[in-house]
């Protein structure tokens, strides 16, 4: 990313540390934490950064090679002589001395600084306030979500000169974050948003968790805030006094919204100075509409609220901050980021697109940039060479200023410019576009959700959404227990629990998983033809399947004598050689070898030839239930005992494993070399304390068909089986038993969500529909999103009513069923 011009000497200033090498001067204006990512080599900084389970000086060699010569590692490290031509600054810590260096960055800059903090709706309200503030001021932001320790850091080295408003938001998630991140965000105004649950692990209390928040605070000359929320209004008032603004929808306050809820918009009404302001808006949630009085509270106190604020807050849009991957025409995916537009997030969503299928061109359209105000010829000559850097063989761009991207793209990519929106859907074809990845990444004015609409494919209107995000996340939380040399092997089978293997397997490859596990070899089998290069292990192999197995480097579970007989037989002397995995029957008496067998299993590791043992491993039968503790230490003692006698037998050392998620929850004593990750990666741990920690990555969505009025006594659906107990309304929605919605769950036994509401089903469910009670739902209207589970509404929640477990309702879910990927 972008970052002020500066020097490792400059940085040595700031940050303290020992320097190394020739060239400290030089500058660079670039800076990259990733090895993958790297654009721009000759202007870059790396910085090393150590995490829970790598360390980032590792990477130093992969970014020499690409051409890094400046960097920032963490010491130890003692390899800087290996590395003739580049620069060093050795520091104790490399993230606390990016904080200091963006710290002392911010303090170079007096203008105004907002900065955003609570549990829920961070984001939104500084995407927001940029918004309604872009016609006034330079904004400089955070971008997406970038609100962590690294976050902010980088963040705050975004201001340059032609800045005149910052708006940045801080995210912690226990004691001692807040105070780094106020260091560096250094805010005049304060906004809490809300105080929720999320992100409670690490503290006490809720009183705990906002004292840490509101020292974000501590600097600022006011701080806008709900007064409606008792906790946080009593400290508010107790620590800043008169600094502290509290607007309120329920009773007086220094700002007094009415909410005037209607069926399709609400009225907010207020007064200011004197004069009476009514602002029309389509939310009629309570998050949403606390979030709009929120951004009305700050323009009031910024003197901003004006004809132009006024018609920018009537037309706030909800923001998605994911990248979402859809099905397009002609065999193209598309990747839709079209919420807005500026050179950081673009790099991102850049790096997002080379994710994607490489057998695919990469195209992206682009709206103009909103640094309106910056050198258009520099900027734009920047974006070319990073869409040059990227791979990208298509370029098409909408507006009045992008059309300068085409003054500085290489020729061999192909460039179309359109002056806006309309004029590319007028001159759109379908043969336009074929077996591409398409990056649609637009300012929100654009309005590119058409272009996407345009580009997909339309199908059946029954969705699961996969958050690659909450995946990522729920992987770092099993990391973060672990010691950093503990390897993990990640279950993808039955289609990644049904979130899609391709998909889910690039993602743990981009971030380094160590190794990816399926039930059959068809599965290794489509995961190497989509690029996976990852070690694959396979559960259930068979003898037709060796030669199949070896010549795509997939790796063998062996559980008995007679299979371990007949891959011998297969690695004839200078014929084949394959790599396997012996499972050990501790205790589950599923597969593996029990402890009868273990005279003849190591008679017959003398004769193997062509066959490495990668790993020995068993799998434990309850790890979740306390109740079954004592079988769990036993299954682990006769692990123990047996693995050291086929590993002595073998004459070398190889991986052990024994535990699956609810092991590494509550048995983490037992890592040995590696575990196991399955349902828990997806959101789910059969410990139910664990559970709590981690995010769902499913959300199974249908939409709402049609709606009836009915009268008390009517029937609804097959059998006449649902009953009318009263006149009410009826909503159909699309998804049925064929979908995955599964017929054990109509007749009131199970609720949908819909507007943030619960509606009972009612009547029999169908193959292809089912039948929902809306009559408490008066809003509910045709079209309408209808949460199935994720979200608010927990899978456990149709487990239960199912009377079976979330493996099975993950892995139920039809292949019909459209997947939905997104990052946050």
């Amino acid at each position: 990313m972008n970052v002020a011009s500066n020097s490792l000497l400059g940085l040595q200033s700031i940050t303290g540390g020992e320097l190394k090498g020739p060239n400290l001067s030089h500058l660079f204006q670039l800076l990259s934490y990733d090895s993958r990512h790297i654009t721009d080599p000759a202007n870059t900084l790396f910085v090393a950064l150590k995490g829970e389970r790598l360390n980032g000086s590792q990477f130093v060699a992969e970014a020499y090679e690409k051409g890094v010569r400046l960097f920032l590692v963490q010491n130890p490290f003692q390899d800087y002589q290996d590395f003739l031509e580049a620069s060093f600054l050795l520091v104790p810590d490399s993230l606390i001395a990016l904080q200091a260096w963006a710290a002392a960055h911010r303090r170079d800059f007096s203008i105004p600084v907002v900065g955003v903090t609570g549990s829920n709706g961070k984001t939104i309200v500084k995407e927001w306030l940029a918004e309604l503030l872009e016609s006034k001021y330079q904004v400089v932001k955070s971008p997406r979500s970038y609100n962590s320790q690294l976050g902010v850091s980088l963040s705050c080295l975004l201001i340059d000169e032609e800045d005149t408003l910052g708006i940045f938001e801080a995210g912690i998630s226990k004691i001692g974050e807040m105070n780094h991140l106020e260091q560096m965000i250094q805010p005049n105004i304060g906004i809490f948003t809300y105080l929720g649950t999320a992100h409670s692990s690490g503290f006490e209390s809720q009183e705990q968790k906002l004292l840490e928040k509101l020292q974000l605070f501590k600097g600022c000359d006011k701080i806008i805030y709900c007064r409606d929320q008792e906790l946080v209004h009593q400290w508010m008032t107790k620590l800043f006094g008169a600094k502290a603004i509290g607007f309120s929808t329920n009773s007086a306050g220094s700002y007094h919204f009415s909410l005037q809820i209607q069926k399709h918009k609400t009225l907010i009404l207020f007064s200011q100075s004197g004069e009476s302001f009514t602002i029309e808006t389509t939310f009629r949630d309570e998050a949403s509409l606390n979030n709009v009085c929120t951004c009305i509270t700050l323009l009031c106190e910024m003197d901003a609220l004006d004809t132009d604020t006024i018609n920018a807050l009537t037309n706030l849009k909800p923001i998605d901050m994911r990248l979402i991957v859809k099905e397009g025409l002609n065999e193209c995916l598309i990747v839709d980021d079209s919420y807005n537009a500026d050179e950081t997030g673009l790099e991102l969503a850049l790096r997002f697109l080379e994710q994607q299928s490489q057998k695919m061109l990469h195209t992206v359209i682009l709206s103009d940039l909103v640094e309106s105000d910056r050198d258009k010829k520099a900027l734009y000559q920047r974006i070319a060479s990073s869409l040059d850097k990227h791979n990208i063989s298509k370029v098409m761009t909408v507006g009045q200023e992008s059309k300068l991207v085409g003054n500085y793209l290489n020729p061999k990519i192909l460039y179309r410019h359109f002056p806006n929106t309309q004029e590319f859907l007028t001159h759109f074809q379908h043969s336009d576009f074929r077996k591409e990845a398409i990056l649609v990444k637009g300012a929100r004015k654009y309005e590119f959700e058409l272009i996407v609409q345009a580009l997909s494919k339309q199908t059946h209107r029954t969705i699961l959404e996969v958050n690659l995000t909450a995946l990522l996340d729920n992987f770092k939380t099993y990391a973060s227990m672990l010691r950093p040399e503990v390897k993990i092997m990640a279950m993808v089978k039955a289609s990644a629990y049904g979130a899609g293997s391709d998909e889910v397997a690039k993602l743990l490859q981009h971030h380094k998983v160590d190794y990816l596990c399926v039930a059959y070899p068809d599965e290794g089998l489509l995961l190497r033809n989509n690029g996976i290069h990852l070690p694959i292990l396979v559960l259930n192999p068979d003898e037709q399947s060796f030669s199949l197995m070896v010549s795509h480097q997939l790796e063998a579970e062996v559980y008995s004598l007679e299979m371990l007989e007949k891959i011998i037989a297969f690695c004839q002397p200078g014929t084949e050689s394959i790599n396997i995995h012996l499972k050990l029957d501790t205790g589950m008496n599923r597969l593996g070898f029990k402890e009868e067998d273990l005279p003849s299993l190591i008679g017959q590791l003398g004769k193997m030839q062509g066959i490495i043992v990668k790993s020995m491993f068993s799998h434990l039968a309850s790890s979740e239930d306390p109740l079954e503790d004592d079988y769990t230490k036993e299954q682990v003692r006769l692990f123990d005992l047996w693995s050291t006698q086929l590993e002595d037998a073998l004459g070398y050392k190889v991986l052990k494993h024994v535990l699956n998620s609810s092991g590494i929850s509550r048995f983490c004593q037992y890592q040995y070399d590696m575990v196991r990750l399955g349902i828990g990666l997806y959101g789910y741990d059969s410990y139910r304390e664990m559970s709590m920690r981690l995010r769902p990555v499913h959300c199974f969505k249908a939409r709402i068909s049609q709606i009836k009025n009915l009268e008390s006594g009517t029937t609804v659906g097959y059998g006449r089986r649902g009953i009318m107990k009263s006149d009410g309304r009826i909503a159909t929605i699309s998804v049925g038993y064929a979908d995955g919605f599964l017929r054990g769950l109509g007749n009131g036994n199970y609720r949908v969500g819909i507007r943030n509401k619960l509606a009972p089903t009612i009547g029999n469910v169908c193959m292809d529909m089912a039948m929902v009670d809306v009559s408490d739902i008066p809003e509910a209207s045709t079209g309408d999103e209808v949460i199935l589970f994720g979200e608010y509404i927990p899978v456990t929640d149709m487990s239960e009513a199912l009377g079976t477990i979330p493996y099975e309702v993950f892995t139920g879910i039809s292949s019909r069923v459209k997947r939905v990927y997104y990052q946050e």
